[in-house]
């Protein structure tokens, strides 16, 4: 394992699909960090290469035109760190937008953990909040069949279910986990990846005075009785993927007669889904009403390669 006292090696990592602005966007922020990672590893899931140049830094691009999504992308990065013996990773994509200090604080945040705790730290992480709705994705840790949201207060926060932009794994902790499967594709692959930390006894932390702006999926406006509202709306796939994904985890990761409760649970969350799209007249409603109830039946059974 490098030493503490040694200068650390970072990677940045970031996917990236068909958006030039958004990628060289986050390029430039990564550039202007006050420390600055060492090497920047894109993964462009694009059918054609994109136009994507950074003279700042060591970039490599690593085109991949049948689209791994975002798990086999940073499955394929973190296999590259481990191979090539580096120190940490940082995991964005091109819906990040992370301040000049973050990665900084974020390695200090890490150093200090391992330090007073004398304990296995293997991710950090900030919090992320919505750019439509400045919304903080709350951290949620395993409860038997479900994930738990827990409060945030000023400490770090011990939490195994966190989404994957803005993570800073330390590589030689969790180099023995078994990464989860590229079939996640998209949707829950974060929360598959804390789990497996976990399984090996590693710690998750998530550092409240810490944030990152994201966009995690698109909101829209519309009217109800109770007057405007943002609503999260997604294309068929994406809904299908989304229950699919976590029943599938849900299912697995439970134990015993919580397995029952798991397929239960699920299923009441996927015909809430269905209800609630249903009732806001999204459009093509039918198609994402039936992908929220197909994604949870095809959840309890497999992850099957999903359709780009």
């Amino acid at each position: 394992m490098p030493s503490q006292l040694s200068t650390p090696v970072i990677w940045a990592h970031l996917t990236s699909y068909q958006d030039e602005q958004a990628a060289s966007h986050i390029l430039k922020c990564l550039t202007s960090q006050s420390r600055a990672p060492d090497f920047i590893r894109i993964v462009d899931n694009s059918p054609t290469p994109l136009n994507i140049d950074c003279k700042q830094l060591p970039v490599q691009i690593d085109h991949q035109p049948t689209n791994l999504g975002t798990a086999g992308a940073i499955n394929r990065s973190i296999t590259a760190a481990t191979l090539q013996g580096v120190d940490y990773l940082w995991l964005l994509d091109q819906d990040s937008q992370p301040c000049s200090n973050l990665l900084a604080e974020l390695l200090a945040a890490h150093q200090q953990l391992i330090e007073s705790n004398r304990a296995p730290v293997g991710i950090v992480a900030p919090l992320t909040r919505n750019r439509d709705d400045a919304q903080i994705n709350r951290p949620m840790r395993w409860d038997r069949y479900k994930p738990q949201k827990v409060c945030i207060g000023d400490l770090a926060i011990n939490a195994e279910l966190l989404p994957a932009a803005g993570m800073l794994l330390h590589i030689p902790s969790i180099a023995k986990i078994a990464l989860p499967s590229d079939r996640y594709f998209l949707d829950c692959y974060d929360f598959a990846l804390g789990l497996a930390v976990k399984d090996i006894g590693v710690y998750i932390c998530a550092m409240p005075q810490l944030e990152l702006s994201h966009q995690v999926s698109q909101k829209i406006k519309i009217s109800t009785a109770e007057g405007e509202q943002l609503v999260t709306d997604m294309p068929p796939l994406r809904v299908e993927l989304l229950h699919r994904n976590m029943t599938y985890l849900a299912t697995r990761h439970s134990k015993g007669i919580y397995r029952v409760a798991a397929a239960i649970n699920q299923g009441f969350k996927a015909f809430q889904h269905a209800r609630r799209i249903s009732r806001y007249n999204l459009e093509d409603r039918n198609s994402k009403s039936c992908a929220a109830l197909s994604g949870w039946l095809k959840g309890l059974f497999a992850l099957p390669k999903p359709r780009n």
